[in-house]
């Protein structure tokens, strides 16, 4: 199977390993020395990020869309894992990047990138104030547990409290009643007070 080396296009343009490629606004990642390689039945992406600001970058990662001269398959969207890169350092990677566009002889054949952007990534302190975010975060669902836990058991203590006062009014108008002349309500009362323990003054 025929191996066709091609040059990464980034927007629309076609970009050469000498040409870096800013990734974000401020232009803290580069992509360098980008590559395409169709090796049997997978394409390979490769290339270098290098990191020029004064933070380390972690979790990087591209989206990439690439455009097939295909049957059926026509345009293909994949993302390849960069990793952390410290302060004015570059890392490289080499991604195989689909399982299998089909073989060149039934034409199928990589044709170029359209677009390689910055899909993750965070610097330094993007990342600790996102850290901090998710421990406020945290903090802020486990206060509102307590709190609703106080209140619940608030709530329970109160009931408790009522049943006690009802059960001590059924206390003090049926306790010396002859069981003949309690009503079929009160004895029930009665029965309730028993079960829960507060039949009793």
């Amino acid at each position: 199977m025929k191996k066709i080396l091609v040059s990464v296009l980034v927007a629309v343009g076609l970009l050469s390993a000498a040409e870096p490629t800013p990734l974000d606004k401020d232009g803290s990642l580069v992509l360098a020395d980008a590559r395409f390689l169709t090796e049997r039945s997978f394409i390979r992406f490769s290339g270098t990020v290098a990191n020029r600001s004064a933070e380390k970058w972690r979790t990087v990662q591209l989206a990439i869309t690439v455009a097939l001269r295909c049957p059926e398959i026509r345009s293909l969207s994949f993302r390849a894992l960069v990793g952390d890169i410290d302060a004015g350092s570059s890392a490289s990677f080499s991604d195989p990047i689909m399982a299998s566009i089909g073989p060149l002889d039934q034409g199928c054949a990589f044709d170029r990138a359209t677009n390689v952007t910055l899909a993750s990534g965070l610097s330094e302190t993007a990342y600790q104030r996102k850290e901090e975010e998710h421990r406020a975060e945290i903090r802020r669902k486990v206060a509102e547990d307590i709190e609703a836990t106080r209140a619940r058991m608030e709530q329970d203590r109160k009931s408790t409290e009522e049943v006690r006062v009802i059960c001590r009014r059924v206390y003090e108008t049926t306790f010396d009643k002859r069981i003949a002349d309690l009503t079929v309500k009160e004895v029930d009362q009665i029965s309730t007070c028993r079960a829960l323990g507060t039949y009793s003054k």
